[in-house]
């Protein structure tokens, strides 16, 4: 499933945090939450499921878990798993694949394409922008 965000506007940032888990922890269930939550793998592994379907991520994995969908954690990470979420507003303008009949090509190219998982490869910029959330987040932006 994709993830069209839009780009027009500002968004919210609810919370950006670094955490580490000691042992290993289930990501919770969620039902139709109204926030987006992004979250890079720094080190570990995290399997989780999305309206249905089972993903699997490791180190420099992000994955999008959608405001409005069902998602829940299928296993614990692994002992010492260390990531950084962001919790992130929802616009109305944002959107799923199966609404995209909807929506005109010219509004569609103001969107960023999401999958559910990117393998960003350990991409250093992609790390570090996370992390830089993740300080801001600690001041509360």
């Amino acid at each position: 499933m994709k993830m069209y965000f839009d780009l027009n506007e500002k968004r919210v940032i609810y919370e950006a945090v670094d955490v580490t888990y000691k042992d290993a922890a289930v990501h919770p269930t969620r039902i139709s939450p109204d926030f987006h939550d992004i979250v890079y793998m720094e080190d570990g592994a995290w399997d989780f499921k999305v309206n249905g379907r089972v993903y699997d991520v490791g180190p420099g994995d992000v994955f999008v878990l959608p405001a409005g969908s069902v998602y829940e954690g299928v296993a614990g990470c692994i002992p010492k798993t260390r990531t950084v979420f962001i919790h992130t507003e929802s616009l109305p303008e944002d959107y799923f694949d199966n609404e995209c009949d909807n929506i005109r090509d010219d509004e569609k190219s103001l969107h960023l394409p999401l999958g559910n998982v990117i393998h960003t490869g350990n991409d250093r910029t992609v790390k570090s922008l996370f992390f830089e959330m993740a300080m801001l987040g600690r001041k509360s932006i």
